[in-house]
Order: C-alpha cells, then sequence, then structure tokens
C-alpha cells in the first residue's frame, strides 16, 4: 500500500502533463515550492544519498553566478540563475520522497504513464481537428514537399512545439514500457496501451526523425530483451498492426510525405544545420579558452558567432558545454556514465530493461530540442535514472537509518 511519498512522486512527475501552461509559473515549480515543507523535516535522514549531487550543484552555481560577469545575455542569466535552484530541488524532491515512499519505482513510473495519457488527450484533438493550444507558438500546419504544399497535421499539447513534445515522449517511454510490466488491472494496462499507441501517432504526425529513431531503438531493446510477455506483446503488437494499417490507407501519402520533406536528401540521422550549429558552439567555446561563455548565453553567443544560423543548438550536451565550459561537462558526463555502468549491476531485470532503453537511446532524444536545461521534464528524467539506478543503496541506507533510530531508541 502506498503511502503520501508516493503520491507525492507520482505528482511530482504527472504534472508534467501541464507543460509550459503558466510561463514562469509552471506547475511543475509551483508544486516543487509547495512540497518543500515535506521535504525539510526529512532532509537529514536521505542526505547521504545525494550529497555529491548537492556538492557538485552549489559548486556549479557558484561558477553559474560568476560567469554573469561575462555572459553576454545578463538578463537571459538571472532568469536562469532563478530557475536552476527550483529545478535542482525538484530533482532533490523525486530523490527524497523515494527514499520514503513504499514503492517508488511504480510510483514514478505511474506518474510517467498518466502525464503522457493526459497530454495523448490534448494531441488527439489536435491531431483530429487541426487546432491547438493557445501557448503553441512554431507549428506549421503545412508541408513543403516535391509534390506541393500538403496539409500538416501536428500535435505540441502544452509544450509549445512538437520538437518539445516528442522529446517529452522519448522521456516517457521507457517508464510507460516499465509500467506494462508491473501493472495487473486491465484499466491501468487500458491506460498504458493508449499512452503507447497516441504517442507512436503523435509522433508519426510530427514527423520528427529523432523521435522516430528513439522510438525504434527502445521498441527494438524492449521486445527482444524483456521478460517473457507473450499476452502484453501480442496484444500490443496487434494493436500496433491495425493502428499502422488505419494510417496507413487513411494518411500513409501525406505521412511520407511530410517524413521525406524533413529528411531532405539525406538519411533519417542527416542534419546538416545542426552541424552548423555544433561547429559555431564549439568555436564560441575555444574563443573561452574552455571555460565557457556563460549563464543564458546560448543565443546571444551563436548569434555573435554566426547570424545565418538558429540560435539554438539543439543538443541538450553542446546546450551545456558551450555555456558551462569543459570541466563541469566532463563531470556531468561521468556522472551519467557511472550510473551507466551500475546498471549490470542490477538484479531485477525489469528494472535493468528500462534504465538500458532510457541510456542507449539518449543520444538520439538529446538532440531533439532546444532549451533543454530550462525544461522539468530534464530534471524529471535524471531523478527517474537517479531512483532507478540506485534504488538497492537507496533500500540500503533507509534499513541502516531505521536500525539506528531503533536503537538509539532502546
Amino acid at each position: 500500500m502506498n503511502n503520501k511519498y508516493d503520491k507525492f512522486l507520482f505528482l511530482l512527475i504527472a504534472v508534467l502533463c501541464t507543460g509550459t501552461v503558466g510561463g514562469v509559473f509552471q506547475l511543475s515549480r509551483v508544486v516543487t515550492i509547495f512540497l518543500l515543507p515535506a521535504l525539510l523535516p526529512k532532509y537529514y535522514g536521505a542526505y547521504r544519498l545525494v550529497r555529491p549531487l548537492v556538492i557538485f550543484f552549489i559548486i556549479f552555481y557558484l561558477f553559474c553566478c560568476i560567469s554573469i560577469l561575462w555572459t553576454p545575455d545578463k538578463s537571459e542569466g538571472f532568469k536562469e540563475l532563478l530557475y536552476f535552484p527550483l529545478h535542482f530541488l525538484y530533482l532533490i524532491e523525486i530523490i527524497f520522497f523515494s527514499y520514503y515512499a513504499k514503492n517508488p519505482t511504480k510510483s514514478i513510473s505511474m506518474g510517467w504513464v498518466s502525464a503522457v495519457a493526459l497530454c495523448s488527450i490534448v494531441a488527439f484533438w489536435e491531431l483530429t481537428t487541426g487546432q491547438h493550444l493557445s501557448m503553441t507558438t512554431t507549428l506549421m500546419d503545412y508541408a513543403n514537399t516535391e509534390f506541393g504544399i500538403i496539409d500538416r497535421f501536428t500535435a505540441a499539447v502544452t509544450f509549445g512545439n512538437y520538437n518539445s513534445y516528442v522529446t517529452f515522449l522519448c522521456y516517457s517511454l521507457p517508464w510507460v514500457l516499465f509500467q506494462m510490466t508491473q501493472s495487473n488491472t486491465i484499466k491501468t494496462k487500458a491506460v498504458v496501451i493508449f499512452a503507447l499507441v497516441m504517442s507512436a501517432v503523435a509522433i508519426l504526425f510530427n514527423a520528427s526523425r529523432g523521435g522516430l529513431l528513439t522510438f525504434i531503438i527502445i521498441g527494438i531493446i524492449w521486445f527482444l530483451r524483456s521478460p517473457k510477455m507473450p499476452i502484453q506483446k501480442t496484444i500490443i503488437f496487434t494493436i500496433i498492426i491495425f493502428g499502422g494499417y488505419f494510417l496507413l490507407i487513411n494518411y500513409g501519402s501525406d505521412l511520407l510525405l511530410m517524413i521525406e520533406a524533413r529528411t531532405g536528401d539525406g538519411n533519417l540521422t542527416d542534419n546538416n544545420s545542426r552541424t552548423a550549429i555544433w561547429r559555431v558552439a564549439l568555436d564560441c567555446l575555444f574563443n573561452t579558452l574552455g571555460v565557457g561563455t556563460g549563464v543564458g548565453s546560448v543565443a546571444a553567443a551563436l548569434g555573435q558567432g554566426d547570424t545565418s544560423i538558429i540560435a539554438s543548438t539543439h543538443s541538450l550536451f553542446f546546450e551545456f558545454l558551450m555555456q558551462y565550459g569543459i570541466f563541469f561537462t566532463l563531470v556531468v558526463l561521468l556522472f551519467l556514465l557511472r550510473m551507466f555502468m551500475n546498471v549490470r549491476r542490477i538484479q531485477d531485470m525489469n528494472r535493468k530493461l528500462v534504465l538500458y532503453m532510457s541510456f542507449l537511446s539518449m543520444p538520439i532524444y538529446t538532440i531533439i530540442d532546444s532549451g533543454y536545461l530550462l525544461s522539468p521534464s530534464l530534471y524529471a528524467l535524471i531523478g527517474t535514472l537517479y531512483v532507478f539506478v540506485y534504488l538497492d543503496k537507496i533500500k540500503f541506507f533507509k534499513t541502516i537509518n531505521t536500525k539506528i533510530i531503533q536503537h538509539e531508541g532502546n
């Protein structure tokens, strides 16, 4: 039976469905502040779990404050200095509440399922009506192909643009599939299947190359390596076949044309415009001798480097590397690599599988969107990975602390 910390975990992840609604006061940030009183009394008990993260963040944040002196966009820099503590607190709350929750993996994965399912309702409305929410800013309702201009139905839901929505779906997919292996009720499985099908449909209609490739990688890993689940796999495979057949019959030509329009003369992974941006980003980094262009500097620094390119890196790691330099980027990469290497020690095959799905597809879904570091979804993903990788460590610390408390009580 779940306790209140399970509910807090579920809430922290589920509110991601609101995306950018509220602007500065996005619901995920508001909920993070609202739950702070539940975190503070419990802080000491689980501090050992996050001590390295806290130390890194303090040093990193001090660097960000100092970098205001040379960042080319001070107003954006001050804004990000406000966001970073909130997002770090969001990450910490996910880890701490997992320490006190009774079933953190279920609570977290159900949070992802619920967020995707709620988004899917809006996506269905967008794809069937061609209308969008008011915060949607960068959608094109047509595609220019060699056969002329065709209508284009896309979904951005609450995220402002379809790249951000696709990235969120890529974050979510492994945990939705994980819940497929854990749920025992027909109602839950129906919600999971609905979330999976609508995610695939949204990816197809948005014609996202990175999204398609991520879903293919995750899908192959899951079907080949997941524990035997003949009934679930048969149901999903049947729905995919019939759903794909329906889409091809009704929208096949338009879908193929839109994907072809996005890929151009290259393949699904080719993107000359991104590599051009990354070259400029590296030039900006080298001009600072590897220190970084400073907090909030992406658009301004890229614009100064080359006015002919889009002022966004479209890469999580280049976004971080360009602004915060080689040292902090190496620390982050080593942190992710250490988590990945720890996956092989996990005995629970379902948990190991979901982590491999997320880590092995990370190089793809981290080059879809822009503004990764300002998105709460990214910190939800990092927190989820941390809890799933170190769940055994969390349980160990919890057991030790419980024994210490009992001993002191006697």
